[in-house]
């Protein structure tokens, strides 16, 4: 039993602490393993110094990269009428937690419960490393969320002022091609003035009382 809980637990730290792990490396020294390196210079050759230069500087770019964007997400806007309307699956189940197994004594990831080599007994991987999403990103994650909670409320450090999400059985890399993806965003476009907009007072002149409203309401 008490294996099982280890387990468990484990899953649950790397999925709170991983991404604010990476941001706060300050070097790749700090997360590449040097018997990766040996391995790849080994590999190539003559080649192998640069390619494994190459390797670090791309994933160092990556790494600062994810690390805007984490800073993008967690800072207010200005004050804006713009709100977003967000767009994405939920009817595959996609990897919302890694877990570490221990392999000959060194820890690796595994992304999924299928790439768990000696699962123990009574651990319920499916449940704590799977939430619905679309393949990549998951319904939580999508709703700035902690939880698939209908009821619980944006991650505190998200500051993502929006309007309505709309979600359809899809894959990440097909949403964009779907017909009711077309519809629906091609609704929001030419729309002249949306549902979250109707309490804010029109520009003088724009419309008049008395007036239909772009959604067939009278505005007396």
């Amino acid at each position: 039993m008490r294996d099982d809980v280890d387990a468990q637990l484990r899953i649950a730290v790397i999925h709170a602490n991983l991404l604010d792990q990476l941001i706060q490396l300050s070097r790749v020294d700090d997360i590449v393993l040097p018997p990766v390196e040996a391995r790849l210079r080994t590999a190539r050759g003559a080649t192998g110094e640069a390619y494994v230069a190459a390797l670090r500087r791309y994933f160092a770019l990556r790494l600062e990269r994810a690390r805007r964007l984490a800073w993008m997400l967690s800072t207010p806007e200005p004050s804006s009428p713009i709100r977003y309307v967000l767009f994405g699956g939920d009817c595959q189940l996609t990897p919302a937690r890694m877990a570490l197994e221990m392999e000959n004594g060194v820890p690796r990831a595994r992304l999924s419960p299928a790439d768990i080599h000696a699962p123990r007994p009574k651990v319920p991987y499916g449940e704590l490393m799977l939430e619905p999403g679309d393949g990549r990103v998951t319904k939580p994650s999508l709703l700035a969320r902690e939880t698939l909670d209908p009821t619980a409320p944006q991650n505190e450090e998200s500051f993502l002022p929006v309007a309505y999400w709309f979600f359809l059985c899809e894959r990440h890399d097909q949403l964009t091609s779907n017909i009711n993806f077309q519809d629906n965003l091609l609704n929001v476009l030419l729309t002249r003035q949306l549902p979250w907009d109707m309490n804010a007072k029109p520009p003088e002149g724009q419309i008049k009382a008395g007036d239909p409203s772009p959604h067939g309401i009278s505005t007396q």
